[in-house]
């Protein structure tokens, strides 16, 4: 629960509503020390109550500033890679540097997924696709797990495809590198399912385009059960982060110009 945005919505409240306010930083957090505070507030008179919400406000404002800041500097690092993927960016080093620095850019619930993991420590042998022109690699395969002290309680595998060929035009997934993709990541899989407690293991292709046998593939793929698979392409992973960092930046331009 977000303590600043909880006072910020209670508007004027009355000595009844900071008590129960207080209740819930209480039920939500289980601190010795607020709940010491909280039956301090609940004997004072209103007008130590009063000073006591103005600062709660305080401190709603100053969060709401510090994300703001923040969305902001995400919108600037979502407009970069989008320009980096239309210049023909590189899967390695640029793109995978980035994601691997921002894991956010893929899909903000995985802030925690910063910690990478070796392929071969799980038994793995990557294969990358070959540019048969310019021997450039088309691809990269690497897994992301949470950061410690988090619970490894999920793995992220992700196979990034370079959004153009050499000569510009488009480069398409196919049904083979559908396949393969769907491999690595039972291959990863199985390496967990040897842990007491499992984490789940799920994957994440992106690329700019896919054959239509590819695309059926991928769709039957998504809604399979052996494993966790998910495909996007570049443009629907920048537009669906943008989107909802603007939105984001909207509610806390409103709440920190309070």
């Amino acid at each position: 629960m977000d303590i600043a945005a909880k006072a910020a919505d209670v508007g004027d409240p009355n000595p009844e509503q900071i008590h129960d306010f207080m209740r819930e930083v209480v039920n939500a957090f289980q601190d010795k020390a607020v709940k010491e505070l909280m039956e301090h507030v609940k004997v004072e008179d209103e007008g130590f109550q009063g000073k006591f919400w103005g600062l709660v406000r305080e401190f709603s404002l100053i969060d709401a500033r510090k994300n703001y800041s923040i969305i902001k500097a995400r919108l600037e690092t979502i407009e970069r890679l989008d320009r980096a993927i239309q210049a023909g960016a590189k899967e390695v080093p640029d793109i995978h540097n980035t994601i691997k620095e921002f894991p956010w850019l893929l899909d903000p619930r995985w802030s925690l997924m910063g910690d990478e993991v070796s392929l071969s420590s799980l038994g793995l042998e990557y294969m990358p696709d070959i540019d048969t022109e310019t021997g450039d690699r088309m691809d990269f395969l690497f897994a992301l797990q949470p950061e410690p002290p988090a619970p490894l309680d999920q793995v992220l595998v992700v196979e990034i495809k370079r959004g153009y060929k050499s000569d510009g035009t488009v480069h398409r997934v196919n049904a083979a590198e559908i396949t393969k993709f769907e491999l690595y990541v039972l291959q990863i899989q199985r390496h967990y399912a040897r842990n007491s407690s499992p984490p789940i293991v799920s994957g994440l292709m992106i690329a700019n385009d896919y054959t239509d046998k590819a695309d059926l593939l991928r769709q039957r793929k998504q809604q399979g059960t052996e494993a966790r698979l998910e495909f996007r392409t570049w443009n629907g992973v920048i537009d669906n982060t943008r989107r909802l960092h603007t939105g984001w930046l909207k509610v806390t331009r409103s709440a920190s110009s309070q």
